[in-house]
């Protein structure tokens, strides 16, 4: 990602208003997989994510990056906003 400050002040240039946001911070993949009663295979496809991806995270080998945990999230407060995106 380029600087922050430089990327802010083009967009501004072109009259456009940024802000900044933060990932959330820690996500629990299972626990939003469970909720939603999907195996990780059905999670994995239902969400266009790779079923690898999610068996990692969920053993925690490692950690999903900041752009897959803002899909998380939203796909634990809206998984039908979600199917939807990804059915388009």
């Amino acid at each position: 990602m380029p600087d922050r400050a430089a990327a802010g002040a083009a967009l501004r240039s072109l009259g456009i208003e940024v802000e900044w946001r933060q990932a959330p911070v820690a996500v629990d993949v299972k626990a939003i997989r469970e909720r939603l009663g999907l195996t990780q295979a059905s999670f994995a496809a239902r969400f266009g994510l790779e079923l690898d991806s999610v068996r990692n995270w969920e053993q925690g080998r490692y950690s999903p990056d900041p752009i897959a945990r803002t899909l998380l999230k939203v796909i634990e407060q809206s998984p039908e906003a979600v199917d939807k995106a990804v059915a388009a």
